[in-house]
């Protein structure tokens, strides 16, 4: 874990300085530096490839994603799709009684409303 960490700081601190020198090179109006892009050249490849070599390692990896074929959720049994099937038809009962009655409350609200001209 301490290497992982040793190599974004590095990374990004290599990465870092390289664009810094590239922004200070561009605003130097004569370049008369010209060895300065040699440090760049080293400095901005070393630093992306020590965020891809991170990047890449299996130690940063946070979540286990379980395999469905192994899980026991994933296979349900006779027994229990019949129970499925009957809390179904169960819920689909209510459903409809629940669709009536808000339609005898709406067909009252109409009839009500039609009663009281305001």
């Amino acid at each position: 874990m301490i290497r992982v960490i040793l190599q974004t700081f590095l990374g990004l601190l290599f990465a870092s300085i390289g664009f810094y020198i590239v922004y200070q090179f561009l605003q130097i109006p004569e370049s008369i530096y010209q060895w300065i892009i040699l440090l760049v050249a080293g400095f901005i490849p070393s630093g992306l490839f020590f965020l891809l070599r991170v990047g890449m390692s299996k130690e940063t990896v946070g979540i286990k994603v379980e395999n469905p074929k192994e899980s026991n959720q994933s296979v349900v049994s006779t027994s229990e799709s019949g129970n499925l099937i009957k809390r179904n038809n169960d819920l689909v009962k209510e459903w409809n009684k629940t669709i009536e009655q808000r339609d005898k409350l709406k067909m009252l609200e109409m009839s009500s409303d039609a009663k009281d001209p305001e």
